[in-house]
């Protein structure tokens, strides 16, 4: 009975791509925390419409196929009226933040918009056909963006060896919590022509070994950068044992809702454990 009530509130948060954007939020305030520059509410705002917006774009491309039946898509087109309407109030968001933010900020949106467009599939060009760049593509526009975005205008007042320490632990998290969706995803990208990706050239059991690689890298640039990182063990080995159990008929929410709520369970810690360490 509680369930029955809880879930759709649960499904709008996540369907919503509210829940991934979230995830961005706790990214971005992990890099303004571990830098020790304080929060800025227009980059908050630009931060949290544009993923809201580009997540959005991306699975309303992928409505009209019709081969896709996963709960995501299902719940987008009986909601596609309210997705729009939402769109729309992170549009009007984002043009606000857009003419608060700098210069050099709009540079980086720019330049991530443009790789996102070429991972979407621009005309007959599109670097989703290419198995190892799908993956990588997310994980480096993630980690431009929030970078960008937090540390655009006062990078020069830090080593560049440190910002690609982060830049990298940064990168390598997403990329390993990436990876797993491709196995989610296996059975529709089959159908889609010239499309390979990582499950199809590893299989099941090499993907998540390739993933469960990844996210081992990242914790140990995460703790390179900051021991305050030490507070992320436990949640890294959480994900560890989440990825290794997936499969084609794992629940969507194992996805959508477990492994993006983890990411933003990254800046809580981080915070916890700087007051502790």
């Amino acid at each position: 009975m509680v369930w029955e009530k809880i879930k759709p509130i649960l499904d709008a948060f996540v369907f919503s791509n509210t829940w991934i954007s979230l995830a961005a939020l706790s990214i971005y305030l992990s890099t303004k925390l571990l830098f020790d520059l304080n929060p800025v509410f227009n980059e908050l705002l630009l931060v949290f419409s544009a993923t809201f917006i580009g997540y959005n774009v991306l699975k309303l491309k992928g409505l009209n196929f019709v081969a896709n039946t996963s709960p995501f898509c299902l719940w987008m087109r009986e909601h596609k009226n309210s997705i729009y309407l939402l769109l729309f109030l992170a549009s009007l968001s984002l043009l606000y933040a857009l003419s608060q933010v700098s210069f050099s900020q709009l540079v980086i949106l720019t330049f991530t918009l443009l790789i996102s467009l070429i991972y979407m599939g621009i005309e007959r060009f599109s670097l989703r056909t290419f198995w190892f760049f799908k993956t990588q593509l997310v994980a480096f526009v993630w980690a431009v963006f929030i970078l960008g975005i937090a540390l655009g205008d006062v990078w020069t007042l830090y080593q560049i060896t440190g910002i690609f320490i982060w830049f990298s632990a940064v990168f390598f998290l997403i990329l390993a919590l990436t990876i797993p969706f491709e196995i989610r995803d296996w059975k529709v990208d089959k159908l889609v022509p010239k499309l390979k990706t990582i499950p199809m050239v590893f299989g099941l059991k090499g993907t998540l070994v390739l993933s469960l690689v990844h996210l081992i890298l990242s914790l140990l640039i995460f703790l390179l950068f900051d021991t305050s990182s030490m507070l992320l063990i436990p949640l890294f080995t959480i994900m560890g044992i989440i990825i290794y159990s997936l499969n084609q008929d794992s629940h969507e929410y194992k996805y959508t809702l477990v492994l993006d709520g983890l990411i933003i369970l990254v800046y809580p810690l981080l915070l916890l454990g700087k007051q502790l360490i």
